[in-house]
């Protein structure tokens, strides 16, 4: 049995022509924070066309990460007038579920790469949170869905991270002449 030339291309053509359609990705941050202090963690978004509308869940490790606030990224902003709800947070779950955002109106979407959101964390104890996207819908302009991969991020939470610093011994040693000599030049007859 052979198969024809025009269907074996026909078949690689759709084959590739999925995987290319499909370059758009949306990909959680990584970072480092110290406990007791706030990270600003961005959501962005990759090799996208037309989007028009998206939404999403957030999903983190409660027990490291505590969910502060949701920002409205500027990427679907440059495509005009923008209607954003920021997910509820529920630290104890470890999820901001439902972050959505849409462009109001008759208008294409918006192509590129750009930040869709913005989440402010507070590293609670020390450990590694994964930091994972589920949920995940984007639309074209024609309300279409479009193809996507993630990519999940990792917040890193080291310990000491909201402690005031120690003076070092090097900065006290200057100081402690300092005030010595500064003693005897007031007081002379002072030991």
């Amino acid at each position: 049995m052979r198969i024809s030339t025009a269907l074996l291309t026909t078949t690689w053509i759709g084959f590739f022509g999925f995987f290319a359609s499909a370059a758009t990705i949306v990909s959680a941050g990584s970072s480092t924070v110290g406990t007791g202090s706030t990270v600003l963690l961005p959501i962005s978004i990759t090799g996208v066309v037309d989007l028009f509308a998206f939404q999403f869940d957030l999903n983190f490790d409660g027990t490291v990460l505590n969910a502060n606030t949701v920002q409205e990224g500027p990427f679907l902003q440059t495509g005009g007038a923008t209607f954003f709800l920021p997910g509820s947070i529920d630290n104890t779950l470890g999820v901001v579920g439902f972050n959505a955002n849409s462009l109001l109106g008759a208008v294409l979407g918006v192509s590129g790469d750009g930040i869709l959101v913005n989440f402010e964390f507070s590293g609670i104890s020390p450990g590694v949170s994964l930091v994972s996207l589920s949920n995940v819908t984007l639309l074209d302009s024609a309300l279409n869905p479009i193809p996507y991969s993630t990519i999940e991020g990792l917040v890193t939470v080291e310990a000491g991270g909201g402690e005031i610093p120690e003076p070092s011994t090097l900065t006290l040693v200057p100081a402690g002449i300092l005030l010595t000599l500064l003693r005897r030049r007031l007081f002379p007859g002072a030991k």
